[in-house]
């Protein structure tokens, strides 16, 4: 099956726009929800068939390709910001719908998705940068502002009877780190958020906390109690060496040989704990399992033994106490004074049915390391607010960021796409002007903001519920009547309606006439006059938009599509949980 999308053909773009949104899509807040099909399909399971001597084919509807494609790019967008899943699949609906209507029909596919990269270069740039950047409000100059920044962040992602013990929680997680006087705490902590974090099912989540310090999700090998501050060392190799490296064959001739063998393996451990001992090493956290006599050489001299240590929590562990990885499997008399840190504690902690070693560190380094405990009374509740908060603080990554004017560059790539694109003599997103002719595609350049300016200064934050959408359609409505060329004022007047789609959600009926002039209203003073109840970053507005427009008008140059039955890698595995079953 293959379906053309050649120039004037809007078949594929119909199907796309009239199946993409529906109210199923979206659940409440806090709810778990998917996409639904069309009116009248199933979203069953696709037909198999098994037969004696042939193997099962997977038959996939062709909407399911344009879920896959649509997951792709959600997915891309989510994971630079942290967020906005629900806004990304409203405008990307509202946009290609508006292509569809009345602003560009007709006009040659893959022109329109020129001229929405030209758009972003030649006008929301400018918009932005001169309109909205100056309104917003700044997370740096006022810290007061991250708690309805976090209010707003999980009143989207999680029910109402948790969002606020969740962005309390997140408040002081993000002071407790010193956040405020570092903001590369926040990038730390949205680097390594899995080793940050326990999550704790079968307790409510009010009963999630934050912990100094860093848990390690591994249980004491050898646990030698003790009070006070102690001597750490991180190792990624055991100190008893294999008699033989891996994929090496120990052909021994007699009984004696392999005593001496075994004697010498032996004494290499015994030196090894010789050499923690003369350095007063009083914990071994190691990414490798010790042997039995390890354990036992370990506890006889008086040092505490994590083992099995996953490498991302090492690698975090040597980060936060200032310490080097030792690394050498051959000779432990090299472990020198920069393989040893310095924790101040060292005790078990019992979180949920696991106990976990609990290590601290000593103030004085700037930061100040702690960790979450994020509960929920089932694991996928528990799980959501994990995800929730992983989000955040990517979220929080790129407020602290300043954004750069990009020119035409997105940053959701079309690899996400099943794809042919025709070779073609013109370069996607470079600077198209009006000429006489007032059309697209003449060589006349219109100067945009300059490439080396800040585009969103870092910090900046807008009211949540609908400022930046309200404002940036006012600034563009302004900047349809201005341009003199038809398709750059096609443009203007698309993204003007598309935006508005988010706001018409929130705010059904008549509600949404009074939020637009009461935001536009707002805006309108000198400086701002905002009712700060909820806040959003301006970056990550900015960076939906890009990634709608560079999904629009990826789409828009697609010229084929092949359905193939190539079975993806989850339904390969189902597969073989149904004949395991059989």
């Amino acid at each position: 099956m293959q379906l053309v999308l050649m120039d004037g053909s809007w078949l594929w773009l119909r199907l796309w726009s009239s199946s993409l949104l529906l109210p199923d899509c979206f659940p409440p807040a806090g709810k778990q929800g998917g996409t639904t099909p069309p009116a009248g399909k199933q979203r069953d399971q696709p037909p198999s068939r098994k037969t004696a001597g042939h193997r099962r084919h997977w038959v996939i509807p062709p909407w399911m390709a344009q879920e896959r494609v649509l997951v792709g790019c959600v997915s891309a967008h989510c994971k630079i910001t942290g967020d906005g899943a629900k806004s990304f699949l409203l405008l990307l609906g509202a946009l290609l719908r508006g292509i569809h209507g009345d602003h560009l029909h007709g006009i040659q596919a893959r022109r329109v998705a020129h001229i929405l990269l030209s758009f972003q270069t030649l006008v929301l740039d400018g918009v932005i940068g001169q309109g909205l950047a100056p309104r917003a409000l700044s997370l740096l100059q006022d810290p007061a502002h991250l708690r309805p920044l976090t209010d707003a962040y999980f009143r989207g992602k999680t029910a109402s009877s948790h969002w606020g013990v969740l962005s309390q929680t997140a408040c002081e997680f993000y002071r407790r780190w010193r956040c405020e006087q570092d903001c590369t705490g926040v990038t730390l902590i949205a680097r390594h958020f899995a080793a940050l974090h326990t999550p704790v099912p079968g307790l409510p989540v009010s009963r999630s906390r934050v912990l100094e310090g860093l848990v390690i999700h591994r249980d004491f090998a050898v646990r030698c109690p003790g009070d006070g501050p102690l001597r750490a060392l991180a190792t990624s190799v055991p100190l008893q060496s294999p008699l033989a490296p891996p994929g090496v064959s120990l052909n021994l001739a007699s009984a004696a040989q392999a005593q001496r063998c075994c004697g010498g393996v032996g004494g290499r451990a015994e030196r090894g704990v010789a050499c923690l001992r003369r350095l007063r090493v009083g914990l071994l956290l190691s990414a490798a399992k010790q042997s039995e006599l390890a354990l036992d050489l370990a506890r006889r001299a008086g040092l505490s033994v994590v083992e099995c240590v996953d490498s991302d929590e090492l690698a975090l562990f040597c980060r936060l106490a200032g310490a080097e990885l030792f690394a050498d499997p051959g000779d432990w008399s090299l472990i020198g004074e920069e393989h040893v840190a310095t924790v101040t504690f060292c005790k078990p902690v019992v979180l949920g049915p696991d106990r976990l070693a609990h290590v601290g560190f000593p103030e004085g380094r700037g930061l100040a390391p702690h960790c979450l405990v994020l509960c929920g009374p089932s694991p996928g509740l528990a799980e959501q607010c994990s995800t929730a908060f992983c989000g955040l603080f990517r979220m929080l990554q790129r407020v602290y960021e300043p954004v750069q004017s990009r020119h035409g560059q997105g940053p959701v790539q079309s690899h996400h796409m099943l794809r042919n694109i025709k070779a073609s003599g013109e370069r996607p997103g470079v600077h198209f002007g009006e000429g006489k002719e007032g059309a697209l595609g003449t060589r006349t350049r219109e100067t945009g903001p300059a490439s080396s300016g800040v585009l969103i200064e870092a910090g900046s934050v807008l009211p949540a519920g609908g400022a930046f959408e309200f404002v940036l359609h006012h600034c563009l409505l302004q900047q349809a009547s201005q341009r003199r060329c038809p398709d750059l004022r096609a443009a203007c007047r698309l993204v003007a309606g598309a935006v508005l789609s988010v706001p018409r959600r929130l705010y059904p009926g008549p509600r949404f006439l009074d939020a637009q002039s009461h935001f536009l209203r707002a805006s309108g003073a000198a400086p701002p006059s905002w009712r700060v109840r909820g806040l959003e970053s301006l970056a990550c507005k900015y960076q939906l938009l890009l990634s709608v427009l560079h999904t629009a008008s990826s789409l828009l140059s697609v010229d084929l599509i092949l359905h193939s039955h190539i079975r993806s890698q989850a339904e390969h595995s189902q597969e073989e949980e149904e004949e395991a079953e059989e």
